[in-house]
């Protein structure tokens, strides 16, 4: 798991996610299973040209939750988010022995935001593309509004399965260190 980034090994809510400089935020994350019954937290190696460069160093990106059930669904609730402020949204899909594809649909503010997550054996996907080591994560970003609970809602669905490598927030403009999110097989 890459340094400072909360651990998540299945369904719950984690609270006061930490930054990337370790201190707890007032932002928190609900994991639920929508559908299906199959949730496994398992390894998985991203193949070092798929990582993008950060200030903090991604390699350590190590584990997935994943169901390898057509169909299933899970939504990753963010909340304690700023109404009417732009947030960054990073997701992160990785799959070691096979390929996969994944739809993704976020929700906040305005409409909904919809976008297919696929790559190949130990191919890293940051959003919609797989990540290079030559572009820097920020160049992935993809820019929403919470609504006026503060919450931003994503949901995975399986096209033939789904496996989630982590998931990363930034206040949009800010120079606030991330709150990254990682899978931990532990």
């Amino acid at each position: 798991m890459p340094r400072n980034w909360t651990s998540v090994s299945g369904p719950g809510t984690y609270g006061a996610l930490i930054n990337e400089n370790g201190h707890a935020t007032g932002i928190g994350l609900e994991v639920v299973l929508l559908s299906g019954s199959v949730l496994v937290a398992s390894d998985a190696v991203a193949g070092t040209s798929t990582i993008p460069s950060h200030n903090t160093s991604l390699t350590q990106i190590s584990g997935i939750l994943s169901s390898q059930e057509a169909g299933n669904e899970l939504n990753l609730l963010f909340y304690g988010l700023d109404e009417g402020t732009e947030y960054t949204v990073w997701i992160f899909g990785l799959r070691s022995d096979l390929g996969y594809s994944q739809l993704v649909e976020i929700s906040g503010v305005g409409e909904e935001d919809n976008f297919s997550q696929s790559g190949g054996r130990g191919e890293l996907s940051v959003n919609e593309s797989i990540g290079s080591s030559a572009r820097n994560l920020s160049s992935y970003s993809r820019i929403y509004k919470p609504t006026s609970n503060g919450e931003l809602s994503l949901r995975i669905a399986s096209v033939n399965g789904y496996f989630l490598a982590g998931v990363a927030i930034q206040k949009r403009g800010s120079d606030d260190s991330e709150c990254f999110v990682s899978i931990s097989s532990q």
